[in-house]
């Protein structure tokens, strides 16, 4: 409500505002309010593909993978600001989907850009796995995002532990 307030005194800021609005109510588990709200913010924003990844977070938590997919390709057309972001949501829906080759190809293309990441090599990793790849021919992997940020590692294998 607050925010709605500012936002009427503020109409310079109207876009800006319905995507921070949009992010609060993800924050709060809110994702259909959020959406409309970052559906509202892209009447002048549509270009933005930070927008798309916003979306494309809300419709995953959704449980919609499709329209999520679809929010990511067309952000993922412009090559803007949150390409690494949006490849990266990709190949993790990709993996969800039990698309591990997809999913592999999506993490290696993160890995080759920016190879100060430690998640994308963990992803690349988990993908091989499920396609049959034996620990010792992958090892190496883990090595590098070890070596990269040992926490994220540790932190990511601590997840798997609780899940079984």
């Amino acid at each position: 409500e607050q925010i709605n307030r500012y936002l009427n005194n503020q109409p310079q800021l109207w876009a800006d505002g319905l995507m921070l609005k949009g992010n609060i109510l993800a924050q709060m588990g809110q994702h259909e309010a959020a959406l409309k709200s970052y559906q509202r913010a892209a009447r002048q924003y549509d270009y933005l593909d930070k927008l798309q990844f916003y979306q494309a977070v809300s419709l995953r938590a959704l449980g919609q993978s499709d329209e999520a997919m679809a929010q990511l390709d067309k952000g993922l057309k412009r090559q803007g600001r949150a390409y690494f972001q949006l490849v990266y949501l990709k190949a993790m829906l990709s993996y969800e989907q039990k698309q591990y080759q997809e999913a592999a190809l999506l993490y290696q293309q993160l890995i080759e850009r920016r190879r100060d990441w430690a998640l994308p090599l963990l992803g690349y990793y988990n993908s091989l796995s499920q396609m049959g790849e034996g620990p010792i021919s992958i090892s190496h992997i883990l090595d590098l995002a070890l070596k990269l940020d040992p926490e994220v590692v540790i932190h990511f294998h601590q997840q798997d532990l609780l899940r079984l």
